[in-house]
């Protein structure tokens, strides 16, 4: 039976000076057994001036007929600010020795506004003969958020004040 391992599946942010970069990893055990899997994460970026909601979304789905693996990605903004921000996003696939396999699902940067959701497949992602030199079937997944144009160039990241400006806005809510 196949699984995704939901233990490492926690987001890492980093902060730079115009955005944000945004890392999930995932390991899938025994993919090889089923027909479709699924890894879906809210993320809520660390911005001090303009915190952004996304909801990613990764489908690794089998071919009945070709036995070929597609890979679906489904970036959603979910916040309900009018500002516009960038981004852009990869899925990247390798094996349990961490060599990337060849195939990057990805899209360039664009311009992303509230409640706009962006989609790509890349198909095939994974043949049949790739499958098969994966040691132990297990696949791990590296999905990336690149967020952009959210706080001005060159403003310094205080994350004591990002701290403050999120329980303000828990504990007092507009």
């Amino acid at each position: 039976m196949a699984r995704i391992d939901e233990t490492g599946a926690y987001g890492v942010e980093t902060n730079n000076e115009d955005g944000h970069k945004i890392h999930y990893h995932f390991s899938i055990y025994g993919f090889i057994y089923t027909e479709s899997l699924y890894f879906t994460r809210d993320h809520e970026t660390m911005c001090w001036e303009l915190p952004n909601i996304w909801k990613i979304g990764v489908r690794l789905q089998r071919a009945c007929s070709s036995k070929n693996i597609s890979c679906h990605l489904s970036v959603k903004r979910i916040d309900t600010s009018s500002r516009k921000v960038r981004v852009s996003s990869t899925v990247r696939l390798y094996n349990v020795q961490l060599q990337q396999l060849d195939r990057v699902l990805s899209f360039p940067m664009m311009e992303v506004r509230s409640q706009q959701e962006v989609q790509r497949t890349s198909d095939p992602v994974l043949t049949p003969i790739e499958m098969s030199s994966l040691l132990g079937q297990e696949l791990k997944v590296r999905v990336s958020l690149n967020v952009t144009h959210c706080h001005r160039i060159g403003q310094r990241y205080d994350p004591v004040t990002s701290l403050n400006a999120r329980m303000e806005k828990i504990f007092f809510p507009k």
